[in-house]
């Protein structure tokens, strides 16, 4: 996969690992000062997942 996207192999070590340890969350951009005090970042901002209501009928 690195050869394919022309990304070095311990860059996607790096993100497997982030991923396994922290899901999504441990996918945001850690750069820089942290402005957004939310320890979720971009992932927190999403809407919650509509979920199907039942028919009664």
């Amino acid at each position: 996969m690195a050869q394919k996207y022309a990304i070095a192999y311990h860059q996607i070590y790096r993100w497997v690992q982030r991923y396994l340890q922290d899901g999504w969350l441990g996918m945001n951009d850690r750069r820089g000062p942290a402005d957004d005090p939310d320890p979720a970042g971009e992932w927190g901002r999403l809407p919650p997942p509509v979920r199907p209501t039942r028919s009664c009928g």
